[in-house]
């Protein structure tokens, strides 16, 4: 008789451990499966895309979608949840290394300038470059134009990648990419046209590296390049080392700001 209560005891015991496993939260699961699969982190992007996001950081559900564990809701977590989905832990290290998360500092900041250049048919390109030669394997960005003006395109500059966007409901045009390998952000990092006048700002701007570290972007100032031909007048024009120049193509110092000759 003992032996059987022993065994019940024991079979009762590993039953409310399951049902505690099953009911407790999984960071990246954002499903609610039970583990961190490639649905995960599809369904993470695309909500992250749509602005469909949890809101409470006390909730399981804020939980589940904070994969990286640091508080907020970004691409980082894409990435900490792929890593997760491969079997790695959240940061990209093995787990026979234990169970790691987010290193709470900010791995690396990044400068960030936009230049604008016009491309003709009215639509404007917004050149965004990142400085500080870190490594990123993904990016977030948040467009506001007002009402006469609107995204029509964005890629990355010498990268196959796809980028994703959508138009969020209080006219935000959010874009997010995951690259296809490390990129090393020096210089010109994503192309986005506009179309139509008004003003454009860039807000909200995430990056990530492998580790799932999210990256501070601080913003410099907005170079406004217009274009002019080579018809008009041109005076107390000079190249970017300060040499004067007369009818040279392509971006110069004119009267004190930048153009762009064709």
């Amino acid at each position: 008789m003992d032996a059987i209560i022993t065994k019940l005891q024991a079979d009762l015991a590993a039953q409310r451990e399951q049902e505690a496993q099953s009911t407790t939260p999984i960071r990246g699961d954002v499903t609610g499966s039970g583990e961190v699969t490639a649905d995960d982190v599809t369904k993470l992007i695309d909500d992250i895309l749509s602005g469909n996001l949890p809101t409470d950081p006390n909730s399981t559900e804020f939980f589940r979608y904070d994969a990286n564990a640091d508080g907020i809701i970004t691409v980082a977590d894409v990435q900490a949840a792929m890593n997760l989905a491969v079997g790695q832990n959240a940061d990209g290290s093995d787990k026979t290394d234990g169970v790691r998360l987010y290193e709470t500092e900010v791995a690396k900041e990044a400068l960030m300038s936009i230049q604008s250049a016009s491309m003709g048919n009215g639509i404007t390109r917004y050149t965004i470059s990142l400085h500080g030669g870190i490594s990123i394997t993904g990016l977030q960005m948040d467009v506001v134009t007002t009402q006469s003006a609107m995204v029509i395109s964005e890629q990355l500059v010498n990268n196959t990648t796809i980028l994703r966007s959508n138009n969020l409901r209080n006219g935000t045009h959010r874009i997010l990419g995951m690259l296809n390998s490390e990129l090393t952000a020096e210089g010109e990092v994503v192309y986005v046209d506009v179309q139509g006048e008004g003003s454009v700002r860039f807000e909200n701007v995430v990056l990530t590296n492998a580790q799932a570290q999210s990256i501070a972007v601080y913003d410099s100032e907005i170079t406004g390049i217009k274009a002019i031909t080579n018809g008009q007048t041109i005076e107390n024009c000079y190249d970017l080392n300060g040499r004067k120049v007369n009818g040279q193509k392509g971006l110069v110092i004119l009267n004190g700001k930048k153009v762009v000759l064709k």
